[in-house]
C-alpha cells in the first residue's frame, strides 16, 4: 500500500542502548552474535526493521541477562534503554521535559515520547485513579517486561517514586496493557 512504512527502530535508539544504556565493554562473544544479525555497534545505521531490533533484544538478553527470568531479563533491557536513551542528545531533551512534566504529563504524551525512538509507537493511556494508569501500546516485542522496564524507568526519570508496574496482558486486538501507579 502507497504510503505505508515498515516499522522500524531509528539507529539513535539502537545506539543509546548499545552504546550508552549497557555496561562496557559488550562481551565478545556478544558483539560477534551482533555482527552476525545484522547489527555493529561501531556503524549504528539510520532505521533497522523491528523484526531485527526484536532478535536484538533476544540476543542481548540471553547473553546479558541469561542468570534471570526471561520477563526480568526483558525488563533490565527496558530499564536500560530508556537510561542510555537520556544520555543521548535527543533523549537529553526529551528527559528534561520529562522531568519537567511530571509523571501524569509524560504518560499523556507517551506516543510522542515513544516515537523519538520508532516510527511507529501507538499508546492510549485511561486514568484508573490517582497516580494509577492503564497504559495500552502496539508494541511489536513479544516480552512484555521489555515494556514494563521502559515504563518504570521513564516514571522514575519523570520524578515518580515508590513505581509498581503490573505484569503486561495481551489484549484481543494484539496490543499490550499495562497498568501503573506509583506514591505521592
Amino acid at each position: 500500500m502507497f504510503g505505508t512504512r515498515p516499522p522500524m527502530m531509528f539507529g539513535h535508539a539502537v545506539n543509546a542502548l548499545l552504546l550508552h544504556g549497557l555496561p562496557q565493554p559488550l562481551p565478545d562473544r556478544c558483539l560477534r552474535r551482533m555482527r552476525h544479525l545484522g547489527v555493529d555497534p561501531d556503524l549504528i545505521q539510520p532505521a533497522y526493521p523491528i523484526e531485527l531490533w526484536v532478535a536484538l533484544l533476544e540476543l542481548l538478553r540471553e547473553e546479558l541477562f541469561s542468570e534471570l527470568p526471561v520477563a526480568e531479563g526483558y525488563r533490565q533491557l527496558g530499564r536500560h534503554m530508556v537510561n542510555g536513551f537520556v544520555k543521548g542528545p535527543m533523549g537529553r531533551a526529551v528527559a528534561g521535559s520529562v522531568r519537567l512534566a511530571g509523571p501524569d504529563r509524560m504518560l499523556r504524551s507517551l506516543s510522542w515520547v515513544l516515537r523519538s525512538a520508532s516510527n511507529f509507537m501507538e499508546t492510549s493511556i485511561d486514568a484508573l485513579g490517582r497516580n494509577h494508569y492503564r497504559v495500552t501500546l502496539n508494541t511489536r516485542i513479544p516480552e512484555p517486561g521489555y515494556n514494563e522496564g521502559v515504563l518504570d524507568a521513564m516514571l522514575r526519570h519523570a520524578g515518580a517514586e515508590e513505581i509498581v508496574v503490573a505484569p503486561g496482558v495481551w489484549r484481543d486486538d494484539g496490543r499490550l496493557s499495562i497498568e501503573v501507579r506509583w506514591g505521592g
